[in-house]
């Protein structure tokens, strides 16, 4: 059984309430099978990772306490495209998988991302319609 940890932060979006998060991944979690061994919450904006939730599961990973990162959606680990990425290359570097439950395709959106930071040329293979989406497989193979 993998173990995780659920990232909640409070979007804009009023339909989309930290309970309608943490519901929704604890039902995620369940569904595929992991354990749940942590609760990171933050409530400031998303531009950086400078968030004290964030820096403890960042701490987290670095240490290897757990396998999976369960988000309800992309924009609650980070608003901004650099911060994301920043946070798929530490997930990268510790092998630890990012489920965002709102979006199937976020695993093949990974390398489009952070071509898109870096300025590499973004492919226009496998995504579908642009949108980003569940399971992203941080070693860059889907899972």
């Amino acid at each position: 059984m993998k173990r995780a940890v659920v990232y909640l932060r409070p979007g804009l979006d009023s339909q989309c309430t930290l309970d309608d998060q943490t519901y929704a991944c604890m039902m995620w979690c369940h569904t595929h099978g992991y354990r749940i061994i942590r609760q990171f919450q933050d409530f400031e904006g998303g531009q950086t990772l400078n968030r004290a939730g964030m820096r403890q599961m960042i701490q987290g990973m670095l240490r290897h306490w757990f396998d999976v990162v369960v988000c309800y959606d992309p924009s609650r680990i980070a608003s901004r495209g650099n911060a994301l990425s920043a946070f798929i290359q530490v997930a990268e570097h510790t092998n630890v998988v990012i489920d965002c439950i709102r979006y199937p395709e976020f695993a093949e959106a990974i390398p489009w991302l952070n071509t898109a930071v870096t300025g590499a040329p973004v492919p226009t293979t496998g995504l579908s319609s642009g949108t980003l989406g569940t399971r992203a497989p941080v070693s860059r193979s889907i899972r």
